[in-house]
This record gives C-alpha cells, sequence and structure tokens, in this order.
C-alpha cells in the first residue's frame, strides 16, 4: 500500500533534482537528463496525492 512517507520521498527528490537544475555548470545532454526525470517525478507525485486523496474518501 503506498503511505505519505512515499509521496514524501518523492517530493524530496522533486527537490534535489530542482535544485540540480539551478546549478550552472550542467552539460546539455545531463541537463535534459534531469529535466526528463523531474517530469516524470512530478506525474508521480501527482498521482499519488490523487490516489492518497481517494483512498482517505472511501
Amino acid at each position: 500500500m503506498r503511505t505519505r512517507k512515499e509521496l514524501e520521498a518523492f517530493e524530496k527528490t522533486r527537490a534535489f533534482y530542482k535544485e540540480e537544475l539551478k546549478k550552472e555548470d550542467l552539460a546539455g545532454a545531463e541537463r535534459n537528463s534531469y529535466l526528463r526525470a523531474l517530469g516524470v517525478i512530478e506525474k508521480h507525485i501527482e498521482r499519488e496525492k490523487e490516489y492518497l486523496a481517494l483512498v482517505q474518501n472511501i
């Protein structure tokens, strides 16, 4: 079962990627890789929040 702690872990990971993207020394390929990963993480967080909201309403 999914938990609030798992969601918090993904939110920390998202924060890490956002901080890394602020660095100016990231190469183009590395920056693109971080952007793709951040997009996947953000979609996952959104789905998890929707799931947790549904479970709480049951």
